[in-house]
C-alpha cells in the first residue's frame, strides 16, 4: 500500500510544481508592473529616475511609492532595480538559478521590446 502511495506521489508532485512555478512567475510580472507604476509616480514627483539598487534591495527613495509588502526576493528569485538616467531607462532584473522553475515559467512570458531573458535572468524594461 505504501509503495503504491509513494508511486502516486512521485507522479503527482511534478504536476503540482508547474502551477506553483507559474504562480511565482505571475507574482514577478505583477511586481514588475507595480515597479513601473512606482517609478512613473517617482518621476512625476521629482522629475528624475530613482537610483539603481543592489540585488535583493529596494531602491532608495522609491519605497514611498511601493506597497509595504513589496519584497525584492522570494523563493529562489531575487530582483535588482537598474536605471540608466542618461538615456531615461529603468529596468527590473530578475535573477534565478538555471534550474529555477519560476525562471523557466518566466521564459514563456514574452513582450517584445519590454522583456528579455537568459537562462539565469529575465529583464523587464519598466520605463524608456
Amino acid at each position: 500500500m505504501s509503495l503504491l502511495l509513494g508511486a502516486l506521489a512521485g507522479i503527482a508532485t511534478p504536476q503540482l510544481a508547474r502551477p506553483i512555478h507559474r504562480a511565482g512567475a505571475a507574482k514577478v510580472v505583477a511586481d514588475a508592473h507595480n515597479l513601473t507604476l512606482a517609478t512613473r509616480a517617482f518621476m512625476a514627483a521629482g522629475g528624475t529616475l530613482p537610483a539603481s539598487s543592489d540585488w535583493g534591495m529596494a531602491p532608495t527613495g522609491l519605497s514611498a511609492f511601493l506597497e509595504e509588502t513589496m519584497t525584492f526576493q522570494f523563493r529562489d528569485v531575487e530582483y535588482r532595480f537598474v536605471t540608466q538616467p542618461d538615456i531615461g531607462v529603468a529596468q527590473l532584473w530578475v535573477g534565478y538559478a538555471a534550474e529555477s522553475g519560476v525562471g523557466e515559467a518566466l521564459q514563456s512570458y514574452r513582450r517584445p521590446g519590454e522583456v528579455t531573458w537568459t537562462p539565469t535572468r529575465t529583464t523587464f524594461v519598466l520605463v524608456k
